[in-house]
């Protein structure tokens, strides 16, 4: 999906019974799905250049409905949860 807009750098979800997820980038394209059933754990990226792309997080869940809002966990967040780095070639 191109031409996503990043509105929030510090946004949850709750999922029933009441887990959250916090520290989430939420990401909008109005007026299309921009994500649905299966999508979770897909990369999410950014252009870098006029050929290059950046990893920027990892997809967790959105509304799967033309109010297209994503949420996603961000690099940092990846990386300090695990405790590794991200490798570039």
């Amino acid at each position: 999906m191109c031409d996503l807009r990043t509105t929030h750098l510090d946004r949850f979800i709750c999922d029933p019974p009441g887990v959250c997820t916090y520290n989430l980038t939420r990401t909008r394209k109005n007026g299309v799905v921009v994500n649905a059933g299966g999508d979770s754990g897909a990369p999410m990226f950014n252009r870098s250049g006029d050929d290059g792309s950046r990893i920027r997080g990892m997809h967790v869940g959105g509304c799967g409905c033309l109010d297209g809002v994503g949420f996603h966990h961000k690099v940092s967040t990846i990386e300090n949860n695990l405790d590794v780095n991200t490798s570039l070639y």
